[in-house]
């Protein structure tokens, strides 16, 4: 038989195993018991780890260590109530210990008991003003219930400190833009990079901000810092793409998105991202080659489905297919943009009982949109229920108030059915921004139920105004 050579773990692990086989009693200290624990955690074999913590609870039934390893292993299972119940053994022996506070606190985080979980955090603070980790947790508590302005110290605090941390980065950037201090978020991220220069992510951050403020120039110029500070930190390159995408240097985009193929494991995004750029430029077999490989590589992703139904639509690729993505991207939409885009098309393309029932559900989840309203609209109408489309217009039009296409509409509507004092009311206010006389909103209304494409058609309308 050959040698093997075991490490400490293996032995211990090893030994536990045999003495539990036995059913006998054999001493580990608690270090060896943490050790053990941790082993069977790695390797997701949480009932043996929780075996260890009772045999620790077993011979040392003074110490809070193993109620608090149960609590923590509960907790990792989700299973709250668990938890709670060692968490409570373990305050009885060390009511101020750290780790039961910070639990306590993880768990009210988690069941989304945000205050609860602050005093928490604030009591273990008071007692360990040193523990950088509580510091850091109860700054991101603050920041769930959008207490930006407390966070914000917390975090500049802690960032002094350790201004190569990516998540304080992170989290104060995002207590900046969410204060809309965008300037003094530019302002710290250059003293970081005065202190740390070759903090990619903090380049990466200075990218986003002068990208949100609009100055390409200087968010290119941050996103190829990042890149050259580190060549295989992926995300600025999908930033400096996207910013060549919007500012309409899409072959520049193309040539970065190139790069990230060639770094990123994940090359669905990169797929998706080039597809866009050669859609962008009328390239719309280059187009269609990316967005597939995209959707071999993730069928779960809906913004490639997304913009394969899009480019599907625009270049009248096989309908059949279409009708497919469709099918596929509604199964996959979680918050409703993606039924939104379905309907518009399905309307678009005559499938009108499709459109009327996605139309339906957004209207009955308050997605209300204009476009969608409006073929719901020219739908109820051709089929004679001009009475509902009433209703729903005049519900429309005083969510939108200032809409003058969905006005239009209601007062031509009305004067069909020779309503024309109620028509002129609206005819008014539409006359504020241009004079329409009954035959102009006639043809108009005539235009409407004519078209297809009700973008087309508010286009049509806003030249005319």
């Amino acid at each position: 038989m050959p040698d093997f050579e075991f490490d400490e773990t293996t032995d211990l692990v090893m030994r536990f195993e045999k003495m539990m086989a036995e059913d006998r009693e054999e001493f580990f200290d608690t270090e060896e018991l943490e050790i053990i624990i941790d082993y069977y955690f790695a390797s997701e074999e949480f009932r043996k780890a929780l075996a260890v913590a009772d045999y620790g609870i077993r011979i040392y039934p003074g110490l809070p260590d193993f109620y608090i390893r149960k609590a923590q292993l509960y907790l990792d299972q989700s299973r709250i109530d668990e938890s709670r119940k060692m968490l409570k053994e373990a305050q009885k022996i060390a009511p101020e210990n750290p780790d039961v506070l910070y639990l306590q606190a993880d768990i009210h985080s988690k069941t989304r008991n945000h205050h609860l979980a602050i005093q928490y955090l604030k009591k273990l603070v008071s007692l360990y003003p040193e523990d950088t980790d509580a510091l850091s947790f109860l700054a991101a508590e603050l920041m769930e219930i959008k207490n930006y302005y407390t966070a914000i110290e917390i975090l500049k605090n802690l960032l002094e400190e350790n201004p190569e941390d990516p998540f304080l980065l992170h989290n104060l950037i995002t207590c900046f833009e969410e204060t809309h201090k965008t300037d003094e978020a530019i302002e710290l991220l250059t003293k970081v990079i005065d202190l740390s220069p070759y903090n990619e992510v903090a380049w990466h951050n200075l990218g986003n901000l002068y990208l949100k403020k609009g100055n390409f120039e200087k968010a290119i110029w941050a996103y190829e810092y990042a890149i050259l500070i580190d060549e295989n930190y992926i995300a600025p390159y999908y930033d400096l793409g996207y910013t060549y995408e919007i500012t309409g240097n899409y072959q520049k985009a193309i040539e970065i998105y190139n790069e990230a193929l060639g770094i990123d494991i994940f090359t669905s995004h990169s797929y998706m991202c080039l597809g866009r750029c050669y859609e962008a430029l009328h390239q719309f077999k280059k187009a269609l080659f990316y967005l597939e490989k995209a959707y071999e590589e993730d069928r779960t992703n809906p913004d490639i489905l997304a913009s394969l139904v899009r480019l599907y639509d625009l270049t009248c690729k096989d309908e059949n297919v279409l009708i497919d993505y469709i099918t596929r991207l509604l199964e996959l939409d979680t918050d409703f943009s993606g039924t939104l885009l379905a309907a518009r098309i399905l309307f678009k393309r005559g499938y009108f009982q499709d459109g009327m029932e996605l139309a339906t559900d957004l209207l009955e989840n308050h997605q209300i949109d204009k476009e969608i309203i409006l073929y719901y609209i020219k739908v109820l109408v051709t089929e004679g229920e001009v009475k509902s489309a009433l209703r729903i217009l005049k519900v429309a039009v005083e969510l939108y108030r200032d809409d003058l296409h969905l006005r239009i509409i209601l007062a031509s509507l009305y004067t069909l059915q020779g309503n024309f004092y109620t028509a002129t009311t609206h005819i008014k206010k539409i006359n504020k921004i241009r004079t329409f006389d009954s035959e102009d909103l006639i043809h108009i209304f005539s235009r409407y139920m004519e078209t297809d494409d009700m973008s087309e058609w508010i286009e049509y309308v806003n030249y005319q105004l």
